[in-house]
């Protein structure tokens, strides 16, 4: 496989575009993946409470407001499908923090970069 000299493998002019696109440096294409898997992890996490507490709120799918079967029958039902719609919440939490930790790595990276050029240069900005 052909390297270039950054160390970055041979690859189509328009896969490396669309890379480029979408990922401006590597700073930004780890702030996002480690966005998206943060966000999956905490909406695995949190669907399940939040389907049960929907679903005594609004007194659907034998939550305690029913008024047929016992108690007991009522609990067992809050906690069936736990992750039924989850489809729509992962995928508005996976996007948001695609974006958001993706832009705060790319900031961080770009200020970084230009605190040590400044550094270089004579000039220390104040701790």
């Amino acid at each position: 496989v052909e390297r270039y000299p950054q160390g970055h493998f041979a690859c189509p002019d328009g896969a490396r575009a669309m890379y480029l696109l979408v990922f401006p440096n590597r700073e930004s294409a780890v702030g996002s993946l480690t966005g998206v898997l943060a966000s999956t992890v905490a909406v695995f996490a949190a669907h399940p409470i939040e389907a049960v507490k929907v679903r005594l709120q609004s007194g659907e799918r034998g939550g305690l407001v029913a008024a047929s079967g016992s108690r007991w029958r009522q609990a067992a039902a809050l906690f069936r499908r736990p992750y039924c719609g989850i489809g729509p919440h992962l995928l508005q939490y996976s996007a948001l923090n695609f974006i958001r930790f993706g832009s705060f790595a790319a900031a961080k990276s770009y200020f970084q970069r230009r605190r040590a050029a400044s550094a270089v240069a004579g000039w220390a900005p104040p701790p």
